[in-house]
């Protein structure tokens, strides 16, 4: 070791150990930059001066202490994001360029990352690794919350197109190795890897090539809500990428925190043990943990996210939503405002379902991951059929209520929501279940399919925070991309700001929505 640093006040004081003329050098260009002694420098404690002093491998000492170096955020993280999550991105720079975020689900993971990504023009290109439930979350959170425009793709699994020049590439994980070439093609600053849990299997295909790819790029995320503690073995893919000095090889590993123990099978290694011993080294070295009781206080009442998610049935959609706007345009516009409301009602309801059918594998996609957390969900839709293909898949793990459920089964599946550890989902008609019931055992709520009427949002979310629960509330709304569900959104929350909120107390007019909603359907297709 040639030098050391500390942390004095607002300061970072840097002493050497031997001159070294060539660091000397490199210390000049440093922020604040300020020489003591022949041998000790002093600089200003940001997160440049930080990056700068360790990518010449200086250990800083205190940065476990909390001590962390300053960074200005840009207006539209400084004005949005809770003071944890600005601390999560302080950490990032702490744990250098490996770090796992490991925050409890519904606490902006993603917002967090996307954050720490706008500091650095080096941090850039940046291949995000996800579920493909969530590629075009990614893709709208980029586009939201980035400071100034910037340039995306979204890798296909069924187009070998290349992949063009973009600061940000996003792929799902099963289709890694069939585009390994195209990927490879590129030389990455970062990669992220959401819901990192999904290269636990060091078998399957994608988890070797999330690993090839991953080990060849200098900057790795990891995000994940699933809390390492209880299924440990799940992790070592991830902490072995993370940090190979320290987890080198899986055997040792789950010998001392696996609980490893061999069966007439072979090794079982499921278990869990020395689990407070891992989670300090971890913390101290590479991890951001925070659970919802850790930061309730920050949090507001309801947590509100909107999930896009592609359909399967892309062509069918399109064409029905072409036949929809030559109806729209057979004569004009103007004579088919005054079509009946119930006519036009029909037409946009078939291509709701439509929406609704196309996304249900992604919902289901969804749902799997959710429920590996261990938390309890609430889902609302309001066709039948929706609802039906959820309680067909979970029906071992969940109950259901919709209009032909009779009274006394409706107490039933409440009480056995409420009480029930082993029953972890409620799938419930947003006019059926929607009133007159108390979820309180979740604090999860997905809203499926949006209905005309805002106050059946409203309520439904209602079943599960009420006025005297004291958890925050987590609301997920799942919205086809690219179809009529987007337009709906757009026009309820223009209505009424906050889905679960009606806009001054006032009921919205059915009609107002049906003729906004052709409005702005056409709108989108001149474009």
């Amino acid at each position: 070791m040639k030098c050391i640093g500390t942390f004095e006040e607002n300061r970072i004081v840097v002493e050497l150990f031997s001159i070294d003329n060539d660091l000397v050098s490199y210390f000049r260009n440093l922020k604040g930059y300020s020489k003591k002694s022949d041998n000790t420098f002093t600089f200003a404690n940001t997160v440049d001066t930080v990056e700068a002093l360790m990518d010449k491998d200086i250990r800083i000492q205190g940065m476990h202490k909390n001590k962390l170096p300053k960074i200005k955020f840009s207006a539209p993280f400084n004005k949005v994001m809770y003071p944890f999550q600005k601390k999560g991105v302080l950490k990032m720079f702490k744990f250098k360029k490996k770090v796992l975020l490991a925050d409890d689900m519904g606490l902006g993971k993603t917002i967090q990352t996307i954050a720490f990504l706008s500091t650095r023009k080096k941090h850039l290109p940046v291949l995000v690794m996800c579920p493909a439930t969530l590629k075009w979350n990614w893709y709208d959170e980029f586009q939201k919350w980035w400071p100034k425009e910037i340039s995306i793709h979204i890798m296909s699994g069924t187009k070998r197109e290349a992949i063009p020049n973009v600061e940000v590439v996003i792929v799902n994980y099963d289709i890694l190795h069939k585009r390994m070439s195209d990927i490879m093609a590129i030389e990455y600053s970062t990669v992220v890897l959401d819901e990192c849990h999904y290269i636990k299997n060091i078998k399957a295909k994608r988890t070797k090539a999330a690993m090839f790819i991953s080990k060849r790029i200098k900057n790795i995320l990891a995000l994940s809500g699933t809390p390492i503690e209880n299924r440990p073995v799940e992790f070592f893919n991830v902490l072995n990428l993370l940090s190979p000095q320290k987890f080198p090889k899986l055997f040792p590993y789950a010998v001392r925190y696996c609980a490893a123990k061999r069966t007439r099978f072979g090794w079982d290694m499921s278990g869990s043990s020395h689990t407070l011993e891992l989670n300090k080294i971890l913390l101290d070295s590479l991890m951001i943990r925070r659970t919802k009781e850790n930061v309730l206080k920050e949090l507001p009442d309801k947590v509100i996210s909107v999930v896009s998610m592609d359909v399967d049935n892309r062509n069918e959609y399109n064409e029905a939503e072409e036949d929809l706007v030559q109806w729209l345009m057979q004569e004009s516009p103007e004579k088919a405002m005054k079509a009946s409301k119930v006519e036009q009602l029909a037409k946009y309801n078939y291509l709701l379902q439509l929406s609704a059918q196309g996304k249900m594998n992604n919902v289901f996609n969804w749902v799997d991951d959710f429920l590996e957390t261990g938390n309890k969900l609430v889902l609302f839709a309001h066709n039948k059929f929706v609802i039906q293909a959820l309680y067909e898949r979970y029906k071992e793990k969940a109950v259901k209520i919709d209009g032909s459920v009779s009274m006394n089964k409706r107490k039933e599946a409440v009480h056995s929501f409420q009480n029930n550890e082993n029953v972890k989902l409620f799938i419930g008609n947003l006019k059926a279940a929607g009133v007159g019931i108390t979820l309180t055992a979740a604090n999860y709520v997905g809203i499926l399919q949006f209905p005309f009427v805002p106050a059946l949002v409203r309520q439904a979310i209602d079943r599960v925070h009420r006025i005297t629960q004291n958890k925050k509330g987590f609301v997920y709304y799942f919205v086809a991309k690219n179809t009529m569900e987007e337009d709906i959104l757009k026009i309820l929350d223009n209505k009424i700001k906050i889905l679960t909120q009606i806009l001054d107390g006032k009921q919205v007019d059915v009609n107002d929505l049906v003729t906004e909603l052709m409005k702005s359907l056409t709108e989108r297709i001149r474009l």
